[in-house]
């Protein structure tokens, strides 16, 4: 983490005198306020740099996460905190390839260059750049970059805009659009010769569709059901005209082969979502990865025997990502991390069935908890427990965003400091979250938003339950919708909590759906709920926190950037004044140069310092 010390602070102290009709403005003017940087902070007590220091040796670990394999598998290209580094091999120290932007994706492209796309300040406003040598070249300067792709030597991305995405490719050094529609579309892989693509078309994490695109004329034909009911979120080229995809079977997404006449599932027993896959150079191997309660289990199976096994010596119990086989070697590449071991790069061998680690964290000396498999009713949950020897431990009810997302045994740095500390975790998968089927991740679909806030009521009555556990201090902390959920379940639940932690959350639903990145409204409105509808939307404010918010009691913390192209920062500004003009406290720290999350260190280090001072009351 490293957090940057040196600030420029102005204070205003001192008690109000305005009339409590105005207490809304005035208050502004007389809670503490104070300025690190670019980011400004009311309500809140001055940074406790004995926290930031402790906090610094856990953010201080780098952690690497593959961005691209070489064709012949003897060079790694990797993210090292938002820089791209290419790694040779034999092993030697990582040398920057890409500097100036917060890297995104990365791939080796021809003539030893490498292609990057990446943002400045969280806006998501990705462009396309080509570094040679000492050399950097802009190749896409005016258009958002969306889901680039390098094969064999070509260059394909998307470009979303309001209401339609259009796909670009590479064509002898200049952008050439070979296909627009309306809709969100995703490019997928490209055959070996450059005249066909896979895309995808979503409409929600429960229905997408794949088609084939001729470069030539755009032409496409879709490849799987466009069936509302049915998903197939990934795809790749196989060596022989066939093609491997993800797709629905039932309640649960598995592999498929998609071939000329018909189509075969490769693993009908699986109880799991098959979440990635990757075909190798020869077409004979397809590696992919099940989510076994949020760990993932790597497989490959064999196109000439149509049998499947698990990969031995394979690493287990974490999260793998990133799986990758080389063009022309049969080397398989992915990220991977556990609850103890930071995301490192690995490569897997399948003729010799061995795994070399590419990258070392730099793991000092802490403690660090391990997460139990826990369920509360039918919702799954990860906790950590403190090693306590007397007493009974504050609890953190940590909720994920998305909602389609899901916590994972994998490294996460700030859970585990806090529970250093002497905090309990609790990380439930409430409804709505993935991994546990196509049913269960609709669950709190638009009007139905209220389950996944029972579901937050069920962990917090389990944990007040628990002998090691102190009930009454129990507080929630989420961001994005996570930080909707922490707000509502505050209002829902406020005999039940301690205090609150709301980071880039989602305060009102409507202006939330009116004001998110246009090319992100379609897909947010199958999930929530259409705002255009007088009824929907009349639905959408009785469920928007703000509608409550000054009944919120406990001491909560906000923070957002102002470049926040998914939820408009300006609804958290309205936020802290509801509350405080209701008397409520409210912490509040809004950065000039973050976007969707804080990621700058000097940002990062005093909002984690913040949280920590906050649920240490």
């Amino acid at each position: 983490m490293r957090f940057a010390w040196l600030v420029a602070v102005t204070c205003a102290c001192g008690s109000g005198g305005s009339d409590r009709t105005h207490r809304s403005l005035s208050e502004a003017r007389t809670l503490p306020a104070y300025d690190l940087g670019a980011l400004h902070i009311s309500g809140a007590p001055g940074i406790d740099r004995a926290i930031g220091t402790q906090l610094d040796r856990y953010g201080a670990i780098t952690s690497s996460r593959l961005l691209d394999i070489s064709d012949d598998g003897t060079q790694l290209l990797v993210d090292q905190g938002g820089e791209a580094m290419m790694v040779p091999r034999p092993l030697a120290a990582p040398v920057p390839k890409a500097r100036g932007v917060d890297v995104q994706w990365a791939a080796f492209g021809e003539a030893g260059a490498v292609d990057y796309a990446g943002d400045h300040d969280g806006t998501e406003d990705d462009r396309l750049y080509q570094v040679t040598g000492a050399t950097v070249k802009t190749l896409v300067a005016k258009h958002r970059i969306a889901d680039p792709i390098e094969r064999h030597g070509r260059l394909v991305w998307a470009q979303p805009e309001a209401g339609s995405t259009s796909i670009w490719m590479l064509d002898n050094g200049a952008p050439r659009q070979v296909f627009t529609d309306e809709g969100v579309w995703a490019v997928i892989d490209l055959s070996s010769d450059g005249t066909q693509l896979l895309a995808r078309k979503t409409v929600s994490l429960q229905s997408s569709t794949l088609y084939r695109i001729a470069t030539s004329d755009g032409h496409a034909v879709a490849l799987t059901s466009v069936d509302p009911r049915v998903a197939a979120p990934g795809a790749q080229f196989g060596a022989s005209g066939e093609l491997y995809a993800i797709a629905s079977a039932g309640d649960r997404l598995n592999v498929w082969q998609l071939m000329t006449r018909g189509q075969r599932l490769i693993a009908p027993e699986l109880a799991w979502d098959v979440t990635q896959l990757a075909v190798a150079p020869d077409g004979g191997t397809v590696a992919f990865t099940t989510n076994e309660d949020g760990a993932s289990a790597l497989y490959l199976y064999d196109t000439a025997t149509h049998t499947h096994r698990l990969a031995p010596k394979a690493p287990t119990g974490g999260v793998i990502t990133e799986l990758r086989f080389a063009a022309h070697a049969q080397v398989l590449a992915f990220s991977f991390s556990d609850a103890h071991h930071p995301r490192d790069v690995f490569t897997y061998d399948i003729a010799s069935e061995t795994t070399v680690a590419w990258t070392h964290a730099d793991l000092p000396s802490l403690p660090l908890a391990t997460p139990e498999h826990v369920k509360i009713g039918d919702v799954p949950a990860l906790v950590m427990r403190p090693d306590r020897d007397e007493g009974r431990a504050p609890v953190i009810i940590d909720l994920h965003g998305g909602p389609e997302d899901q916590w994972l045994p994998k490294w996460a740095p700030f859970e585990q400091f806090l529970v250093a500390r002497g905090f309990a975790i609790i990380q439930p998968n409430v409804r709505g979250s993935v991994g546990y089927g196509q049913r269960y991740a609709a669950a709190d679909n638009a009007a139905n938003r209220e389950v996944a806030v029972k579901d937050v009521g069920a962990v917090l009555a389990w944990a007040a339950a628990q002998p090691g556990f102190d009930p009454h201090r129990i507080s929630v902390m989420g961001t994005s919708y996570g930080g909707y959920l922490a707000l509502a379940s505050l209002i829902a639940f406020p005999e039940r909590l301690h205090a609150g932690v709301e980071i880039v959350g989602i305060a009102d639903l409507v202006a939330f759906l009116e004001g998110t990145a246009p090319y992100r409204q379609a897909s947010r409105r199958t999930e929530y709920g259409d705002e255009r509808e007088p009824v929907m939307r009349a639905r959408l404010a009785q469920l928007s926190p703000i509608a409550r918010a000054a009944t919120i009691r406990a001491p909560v913390l906000v923070a957002h950037g102002r470049k926040d192209p998914r939820v408009p920062s300006a609804v958290s500004d309205k936020l802290v004044a509801t509350i405080r003009a209701a008397g409520g406290t409210v912490w509040y720290l809004a950065a000039d140069d973050e976007g969707h999350g804080f990621t700058k260190p000097e940002n990062l280090g005093a909002l984690q310092t913040l949280i920590v001072q906050l649920l240490s009351l």
